[in-house]
C-alpha cells in the first residue's frame, strides 16, 4: 500500500516556473516548426490570412519577446507593476517579492536589471495582466 503524498502550499513562482517550463517548451517546438508570424496571429497581434483564431474560454494569451522588446527601459519594476494592474505599495512589493525583487531592485530603472531580471520582470507583468497561455 502506498503512502499518499502530503499535501504543500505552492508559491506563486513555483506555479508560475513550471508552467512557464511546460509552456516554453511547447512554444519553442511550435517556432522550430513554424514561423513567428503564427505565434503572433495567436496572441491577437496579426489578423489571420484566412478563417480565425479563437482561444478556449477563460484563456487569455500573454506574448513574451525573446528579445525583451517593449518593456520600458526607463520605468522601475515596481511603476511598473503598480500601473499594470493598480495596485498598492504593499501588493506590488509582494508579487515582485515572489519574482525574486527584494529591497531596493524594485526601484532600479529596467535598463539597469540583467536580462534574467528583466525577463522575471515580463513574467510578473504577464501574471499580472492575467496572461493564463504564455507564448
Amino acid at each position: 500500500m502506498t503512502r499518499p503524498m502530503p499535501r504543500r502550499a505552492f508559491t506563486l513562482l513555483e506555479v508560475v516556473l513550471a508552467v512557464t517550463l511546460s509552456l516554453g517548451l511547447m512554444v519553442a517546438l511550435f517556432s522550430f516548426y513554424k514561423q513567428a508570424a503564427d505565434i503572433r496571429t495567436i496572441v491577437g497581434e496579426l489578423e489571420p490570412i484566412s478563417g480565425e483564431v479563437r482561444l478556449g474560454a477563460g484563456i487569455s494569451a500573454g506574448y513574451f519577446p525573446q528579445g525583451q522588446e517593449g518593456l520600458p527601459l526607463d520605468e522601475t519594476p515596481f511603476a511598473l507593476a503598480q500601473s499594470a494592474a493598480e495596485l498598492d505599495e504593499t501588493a506590488a512589493r509582494t508579487l515582485l517579492h515572489r519574482f525574486l525583487f527584494a529591497g531596493e531592485e524594485v526601484h532600479k530603472p529596467a535598463r539597469a536589471l540583467s536580462y534574467g531580471e528583466r525577463a522575471r520582470l515580463i513574467l510578473a507583468l504577464l501574471v499580472l495582466r492575467g496572461a493564463s497561455l504564455l507564448v
